[in-house]
């Protein structure tokens, strides 16, 4: 909760930063550590007066719009379809929302760790909400900060882009055009994240041949990896080993639709001829979360089935 000087700690301040890269690297596949590293080195590095940003406690002197980032992030990490319609009240302008964002990013030194959840919020409402095309580009505007973000990210791994998204799940904005939009952002950042070596190609074959041997679920390929299906697709293709199986296990990555927690703890559910009661939806839900697994339909339920089953 405070800034930190390398001089209160280091007398040579080259050696505060060769332990901090090998502690990066010694922690690559943890991706709190790696945030919560990031925002230690915008402590050290910084020279203005950047705040730190708090959602769950109360922060004096602060511009409206903090205030309302804070209740939304409250609901968010409750339930994200009450944050959604809570969203509707306050984000009137895409533009200006998002204008907002990119002030917050610039005036917060731990905004990482919350802006791709605002940037998630506002999206929605965007999406379900009709306006005049002139916001559009703001929107386009949020969306290259949002692969700003991914970019940095990253490059600070150290990783390739296939390593990476091996480990950690990439940003909803990833699409099959991401690649080329990296490159128009920043040539020269694009352009040493792919001179590095894929180091996890043979992990993916194998995953692949798995697929290919119909042996394995969606759930058991997300906990073996967080591989985006773009790139899974991508790989397959490369090594001409898409069959059947894996078209139709691709179309289960790509196809099955997100859920609310809210919502399915309405609905009656039976599996196996058992009622699957509130807390074994509450668990599922969180198990999901936990290990950074999608939850759409298809793992949900299939989580719902293996924790009945385990009863």
């Amino acid at each position: 909760g405070k800034r930190i000087y390398i001089k209160d700690y280091y007398d040579d301040e080259m050696k505060f930063y060769d332990e901090f890269e090998i502690y990066k690297l010694l922690n690559l596949q943890n991706s709190l550590i790696q945030k919560e590293l990031n925002i230690l080195i915008a402590t050290v590095k910084q020279n203005s007066n950047n705040r730190l940003f708090f959602f769950d406690k109360k922060m004096d002197g602060e511009l409206d719009y903090v205030r309302v980032f804070q209740k939304l992030l409250v609901l968010y990490h409750k339930d994200k379809q009450i944050a959604y319609e809570e969203a509707f009240k306050y984000i009137k302008a895409p533009r200006e929302f998002n204008k907002l964002l990119i002030d917050f990013k610039s005036s917060f030194i731990n905004a990482e760790l919350y802006i791709n959840d605002l940037a998630t919020i506002s999206n929605y409402v965007y999406n379900n909400t009709e306006y005049p095309k002139k916001n559009t580009n703001s929107i386009d505007k949020l969306k290259k900060e949002n692969y700003n973000i991914l970019l940095d990210k990253i490059l600070n791994s150290n990783l390739s882009i296939i390593d990476y998204s091996y480990y950690y799940p990439l940003d909803d904005d990833f699409n099959i055009k991401t690649l080329s939009t990296f490159e128009k952002i920043d040539k020269e950042k694009y352009e040493e994240i792919a001179n590095r070596k894929d180091t996890t190609i043979n992990q993916i074959l194998y995953i692949i041949e798995r697929i290919n041997k119909n042996d394995l679920t969606v759930l058991e390929y997300y906990e073996l990896t967080k591989l985006n299906p773009i790139l899974l697709n991508r790989i397959a293709t490369q090594h001409k080993m898409k069959t059947h199986f894996f078209r139709e296990f691709h179309r289960k990555l790509t196809n099955s639709k997100k859920i609310s927690l809210r919502e399915e703890l309405k609905n009656y559910m039976i599996i196996s001829s058992i009622e699957v009661d509130e807390q074994t939806k509450i668990q599922a839900y969180e198990i999901l979360t936990q290990k950074q697994i999608p939850v759409n339909q298809l793992t949900y339920k299939a989580t719902i089935r293996k924790l009945v089953k385990e009863k």
